[in-house]
């Protein structure tokens, strides 16, 4: 699938890259709550729009049901490690 002449495959890997932005926000916001639910609510629905949707499904698509939302996971910890980096230890 193309839209205004932009490969699907390219605004799948956009859909995945805003997921993984979207979730690294979410650790460097200071989030406090079980992160693997975070996770889910924004790789799942990511892998099903880029990959099913604009990609057309396949292989790579079954995959990322499980890859991009680890994708996201490791984003939120990687934010949660910035903010810890710049606000510090003390902050809890």
């Amino acid at each position: 699938m193309s839209i205004f002449g932009i490969p699907g495959e390219l605004i799948s890997l956009i859909i995945q890259i805003l997921a993984m932005i979207s979730s690294f926000a979410v650790g460097a916001s200071g989030y406090k709550k079980q992160l693997l639910p975070v996770a889910l609510v924004f790789g799942v629905p990511a892998n099903i729009l880029g990959q099913f949707i604009f990609a057309g499904g396949g292989p790579g698509a079954c995959v990322g049901m499980v890859i991009i939302p680890l994708y996201c996971l490791v984003a939120i910890y990687a934010g949660k490690g910035c903010r810890w980096a710049i606000a510090g230890r003390h902050e809890r």
